[in-house]
């Protein structure tokens, strides 16, 4: 019988998955406001993921 693998997801990837999580998380535990964690969640959105970068 063959195993599948999961396949490993890139790196800027997972962290913007994972990032948003962690802030909000922080602010539950009451670290943050939620809404600094939307917005630094935001922010790590825009600049994880090279294509969203203006060209020069």
């Amino acid at each position: 019988m063959a195993t599948r693998r999961r396949p490993n997801p890139p790196p800027p990837l997972l962290t913007a998955a994972v990032g948003p999580l962690v802030l909000i998380g922080l602010a539950a535990l009451g670290v943050l406001p939620l809404t600094t964690a939307l917005y630094v969640a935001v922010g790590a959105l825009s600049t994880a993921d090279p294509s969203r970068t203006s060209p020069h």
